[in-house]
């Protein structure tokens, strides 16, 4: 999913706001999902999402950072999959999202302008380029007013 794609696709403006990028060993769960040797960094980068002004979406993404050397030097406060693409030839050929209703406390619930238990949608995403291989885990707290889902069955 390309936040600033899917967001001039409808008539929005996109913005996204760096809070803090580190080289850390990361949350198992991260580590898990990646895939990543037990010696190995990861890069930690928490971001801000806005449409037409409106903080959305807060996340936190990691990404293995043998993977993606000299990334922190990079501008993080655009779209990471083009970032990816264009510098890394990364082409995520699909992802997998596990999407459940949640609350944001803390310096979420302040970038989001909402009081600590306000509900949200949680979204982890798992992306992954070529067959299998796990290039990026992100955890998304999204306000829940700021989304739609529409799944079509047939």
């Amino acid at each position: 999913m390309n936040f600033y794609l899917l967001a001039e696709q409808q008539q929005r403006t996109p913005a996204t706001e760096l809070i803090s990028q580190k080289r850390i060993k990361g949350p198992q769960t991260a580590r898990t999902a990646l895939a990543v040797a037990a010696d190995e960094k990861l890069i930690e980068l928490v971001r801000l999402r806005s449409l037409d002004g409106r903080p959305v979406l807060y996340e936190f993404i990691y990404l293995p950072e043998s993977r993606f050397p000299e990334l922190m030097k990079k501008d993080l406060e655009g779209s990471l999959t083009t970032l990816m693409q264009r510098d890394y030839n990364v082409e995520i050929t699909h992802e997998d999202n596990r999407i459940c209703v949640s609350a944001v406390y803390d310096q979420v619930a302040d970038a989001l302008s909402h009081i600590n238990g306000a509900p949200c949608l949680e979204i982890r995403r798992i992306r992954y380029e070529g067959e299998r291989k796990a290039v990026e885990f992100d955890i998304e707290h999204w306000v829940h007013s700021a989304i739609e889902l529409r799944i079509p069955s047939h």
